[in-house]
């Protein structure tokens, strides 16, 4: 079985010590190699960094090195790209709202690769039809 991660998912186990119990226990079970993620984290997060900059430099440097030096190299070889066969399948969701395409994104990506998405916003993917998986509701 392979997962595709939110970002928010990522977010949580960046700090493990505070991250939630449950999300702890689930990502204690998960063979990373069975963890995917998609350049939209990558995008989320490099923007997020841009986005506090000017108010917390200081911040945004973590992020900054938080993305480079250790996500994208944890997961080299298990990030995809937006190729034509996620651009097609999202497509076939019909009409997404702006501010919900990079979520029509992450489940196209999670169909096309036969997935299951780990997010903790279940609701934002109600209109997709994609096996999810809410990591904050872990209970085994």
């Amino acid at each position: 079985m392979t997962y595709l991660l939110d970002t928010n998912v990522l977010s949580e186990l960046r700090r493990p010590q505070r991250a939630d119990p449950n999300v702890r226990r689930w990502a204690g079970q998960l063979d990373i190699e069975e963890a995917y993620i998609s350049v939209i984290s990558v995008l989320e997060i490099g923007r997020g960094a841009v986005m506090v900059s000017k108010k917390n430099p200081e911040h945004s440097a973590r992020l900054s090195a938080w993305l480079h030096s250790d996500i994208v190299p944890t997961y080299e070889g298990r990030l995809f790209n937006i190729d034509l066969d996620v651009a097609v399948q999202c497509a076939r969701f019909g009409h997404v709202p702006d501010d919900h395409l990079a979520d029509a994104l992450l489940a196209a990506t999670a169909i096309v690769h036969d997935m299951i998405l780990v997010t903790r916003n279940i609701g934002d993917f109600r209109d997709f039809v994609v096996p999810l998986l809410n990591p904050w509701d872990y209970t085994s």
